[in-house]
């Protein structure tokens, strides 16, 4: 058997690993929006949903979310159960409580009870329809030390038709060593994303439901590729924007082919910022090293083309570019992600690396720690070349 070693630049790659888990202070926030009945709504974006809180361009929220892996308080009780996890705990005692009442839920009764659950929505003084709603990910903080992955069947996933039971199972969290604990010897690297993040369609649109991905308002993007660090891009519809966040991940993979990710109940930090009259086609994002966009439809083959022709139009709007060679460069520089592999809204994301723009280099905002993928041995990631490329891309 073949041993495996570790070169100095491995062991400096890992130590950079180690070093990125280490968690700074909470960033400060001007507004703090907590999860309570009054606070989250299951599964809609709205425009007649009333705002939670009210804040000006250039805030930051504290926000709380929680997550019931979409099950109802019987079952998701269950699972803590099965899985060992006290019921005693604030959020999941929160998470029961908004699951046995009323709730607030989607007014045309087309939505689920047992949804995303979505805190908000977070109105943004002078946001307005025709402007662009800027929303950055300062910081992730999740908020258990155990997260749920579940599957199902006949519904939407890959497998779903050969998967032989539905099931749920728990698996604990090292938060200070940033790692989760998968089983025994399989031990999977920190992330921590929101599946969810939208802004709500104008009237005329009618009522979104979530749990599937919009290119105009956002929802279930479900990208990993959008955590600490991350900006998104939100066209906006109604006055306020009105923004929902949920769906907490501790960590997850491109596809999430079994219909869920490491489901946690999550504190997040996001800084709003109106654009006037900027208003991008569709959602748009970035993080440090690369550029975002997103094709989604109910046929795959469909995404793959709508996905491209969002990154075509990109290119040849921002590098000035023809047709030819915006889809040129597409194929040479340009990866295609399966984010959602579930139906309905399936999803693909694709990643513009930012050092394609080698000469037009200014300061990105975010300079913290990335994914660990970026940080592997093999990885074009340098961080001593600070490769942090800012573009006007709305």
């Amino acid at each position: 058997m073949t041993a495996f070693t570790f070169s100095p630049r491995s062991l400096a790659a890992f130590a950079l690993l180690a070093h990125a888990v280490v968690l700074p202070a909470a960033p400060a926030f001007d507004a703090h929006l907590p999860a309570t009945p009054q606070t989250v709504l299951q599964g809609y974006y709205s425009a007649s949903t009333a705002p939670a809180v009210k804040i000006k361009s250039g805030q930051t929220v504290k926000i709380d979310t929680l997550n019931s892996t979409e099950l109802n308080a019987a079952d998701y009780l269950a699972v803590l159960k099965k899985g060992g996890i006290s019921p005693d705990r604030p959020f999941i005692k929160e998470t029961v409580a908004i699951l046995s009442g009323p709730g607030r839920v989607d007014p045309s009764g087309r939505g689920s009870r047992v949804s995303r659950l979505l805190t908000g929505p977070v109105y943004v003084e002078g946001a307005e329809p025709g402007d662009t709603l800027e929303v950055r990910v300062l910081d992730l903080e999740v908020q258990s030390d155990f997260a749920i992955n579940r599957t199902i069947t006949n519904m939407g996933h890959p497998l779903a038709t050969i998967t032989p039971t539905p099931e749920a199972r728990i698996y604990k969290l090292d938060r200070a060593g940033g790692k989760v604990l998968f089983k025994p010897g399989i031990e999977l690297p920190f992330w921590p994303y929101l599946g969810e993040m939208g802004v709500a369609p104008s009237e005329e649109m009618g009522i979104y439901t979530a749990n599937r991905p919009s290119k105009l308002t956002g929802g279930s993007l479900d990208c990993p590729d959008l955590g600490k660090g991350a900006t998104i891009y939100f066209p906006v519809h109604v006055s306020g924007g009105l923004f929902q966040a949920g769906g907490g991940k501790a960590t997850g993979a491109n596809g999430k082919v079994n219909y869920f990710g490491m489901e946690v109940p999550m504190t997040a930090y996001l800084q709003f910022i109106v654009h006037k009259g900027k208003a991008p086609p569709v959602v748009r994002a970035e993080n440090a090293t690369h550029y975002i966009t997103f094709g989604t439809a109910d046929v795959l083959d469909v995404v793959m083309r709508l996905a491209t022709l969002e990154v075509v139009d990109f290119l040849k709007e921002r590098a000035d570019l023809d047709f030819f060679m915006a889809y040129s460069l597409t194929c040479l520089a340009i990866d295609f992600n399966i984010t959602r592999a579930n139906t309905t809204g399936q999803l693909m994301h694709t990643t513009i690396p930012k050092y394609i723009w080698a000469k037009d280099k200014t300061d990105y905002w975010y300079k913290g720690p990335l994914a660990a993928k970026y940080y592997l041995p093999g990885s074009y990631f340098d961080p001593k070349k600070s490769p942090y490329i800012k573009m006007d891309i709305f």
